[in-house]
């Protein structure tokens, strides 16, 4: 188990806490049982004489810790499982593309019918990243359950608390279900001043330092290392010299040419860092370089990705080498917004949600969507092809309480009038936020631009045919927690 020192001063517990409240306020201390405390007889004899961490989280008793996790969730029990969560909380559940957040209440509700279903967790390659007061534990996990299997990286944010350690923070970083095929996809995204060729990167083959690309207090914080053509493999060095067209959101253009590489890293810290950088814990500010340096040793080898950086300034969300045609996303006009509200309320998933919403929230004589919510209804009309409509619809969106997400495509026929809607694909359990797509001409489908999304600002690229996909091409690093 992999074990690095971070050297950052963050005193005091890292629970979470909702950006409502005061910095100084105190956290309620999680409830633990005496099975959760940290025990020396479970940590191994190299782990319990490996250096502490900063600020009282040794090695040992975290290495016993995670491997005491794993343990409840094979053992199926719940209640060992559950102590193990601070009060103040933010998970984040990621299937496949889908992904959700809760505060512990519901993030334990959610994981109960996992123990009662007997799904097994198995975890490899664990890396421990220490900060004072806190450690990011990040690992492969393999999820199974009968019918279903999936594999990808996961975080758990691990702070101090009366018993020994707790959870503050626990995110499927990325999940692969086992049956998903993923397809090659020509639209990439675009970062700043360069495309993202490479969304993951070995950290330790970097021989330059971080330097701040933001400003320290910025929300995200990007982080960027030059780094040698050498260094990276033969098809992200392919692209030197290569011509690449930015797209805005809203179908601006720019185009440039690939002239040099970067490695970055993009994300928003946990609040505590923050406080200890801003000199609140009765320490010095930190500088830039040592925010940079922080920032970089916490990220993992997924959060580093490589960008080509242009020989001219451009901005953009997307881009592509082949300059496809951008086609503007537009709100649908008053008949057919019409029906496609109506073609949403008819779905299977639809119904769903609002047997599930009257449950959880008591509102029965309102659509799930209007309490706290959004609906969205989007047409395309790309020359020579037909068509396309999306009614997006979501209602919550915090850590607690009801939350549903609904998206679905239609092909639009008729007259303007008198619309008819033709079933394109499967809806989705999420919101989609359509900007434009990119086409590439009568043989390929629509490449759909969507995002940002999700709290961690997701970008990504859909495609309704043969099968609808959604591909993520770009995300924010995000250690915080709203709940």
């Amino acid at each position: 188990m992999k074990y690095l020192s971070l050297a950052l001063l963050l005193a005091g517990s890292f629970a979470c806490k909702s950006k409502s409240e005061s910095a100084s306020a105190p956290s309620p201390a999680p409830a633990r049982s005496a099975s959760a405390a940290p025990s020396a007889a479970s940590a191994t004899p190299s782990a319990a004489s490996a250096t502490p961490a900063p600020s009282g989280l040794p090695e040992a008793d975290v290495t016993a810790f995670v491997t005491r996790w794993e343990t409840a969730q094979n053992a199926h029990d719940f209640a060992a499982y559950s102590a193990l969560y601070a009060e103040r909380f933010m998970g984040v559940k990621r299937v496949g593309t889908y992904s959700k957040r809760f505060d512990r209440t519901a993030w334990l509700a959610d994981r109960k019918p996992m123990f009662e279903g007997g799904a097994k967790v198995r975890i490899t390659d664990v890396t421990l990243v220490a900060a004072a007061g806190a450690t990011r534990a990040v690992f492969t996990q393999e999820f199974t359950s009968s019918g279903f299997r999936d594999i990808g990286k996961k975080e758990l944010f691990l702070v101090p608390a009366p018993g020994g350690i707790a959870i503050s923070r626990e995110e499927m970083l990325s999940s692969q279900i086992s049956e998903e095929v993923v397809s090659t996809e020509s639209v990439l995204s675009y970062h700043r001043d360069g495309v993202v060729l490479q969304r993951s990167f070995d950290k330790a083959k970097l021989a330059s330092s971080p330097r701040l690309l933001s400003a320290p207090n910025a929300s995200p914080i990007q982080v960027g290392y030059d780094v040698a053509a050498e260094a990276l493999d033969n098809a992200t060095r392919g692209w030197l010299g290569k011509d690449v067209t930015a797209y805005t959101a809203t179908g601006e253009s720019c185009s440039g040419k690939v002239t040099r590489f970067e490695v970055r890293v993009q994300a928003v810290p946990h609040f505590g860092m923050r406080q200890s950088w801003n000199g609140e814990r009765e320490e010095p500010k930190a500088t830039p370089q040592a925010i940079a340096q922080a920032i970089a040793r916490m990220a993992q080898n997924e959060e580093h990705f490589v960008v080509g950086v242009l020989d001219r300034a451009c901005a953009g969300s997307w881009a592509s080498a082949t300059a496809p045609a951008f086609v503007r996303a537009t709100a649908a006009p008053a008949a057919l917004r019409t029906a496609g509200i109506a073609a949403l309320k008819a779905l299977p998933g639809y119904a769903e949600l609002q047997k599930k919403f009257v449950k959880e929230a008591g509102e029965g004589n309102k659509p799930w969507e209007t309490v706290n919510g959004e609906l969205s209804v989007m047409e395309l009309r790309a020359p020579s092809r037909p068509a396309v409509l999306l009614v997006a619809a979501r209602s919550g969106g915090g850590c607690a309480g009801f939350n549903g997400s609904l998206s679905a495509f239609w092909n639009v026929a008729g007259t303007a009038e008198a619309p008819k809607l033709q079933a394109l694909a499967p809806s989705l359990n999420e919101f989609v936020t359509l900007r434009g797509a990119l086409d590439h001409g009568a043989e390929q489908s629509l490449a759909l631009l969507a995002g940002p999304d999700n709290f961690d600002d997701q970008l990504a690229v859909l495609r309704l045919a043969p099968k609808v996909t959604r591909r993520v091409v770009f995300a924010t690093s995000f250690w915080d927690c709203d709940c």
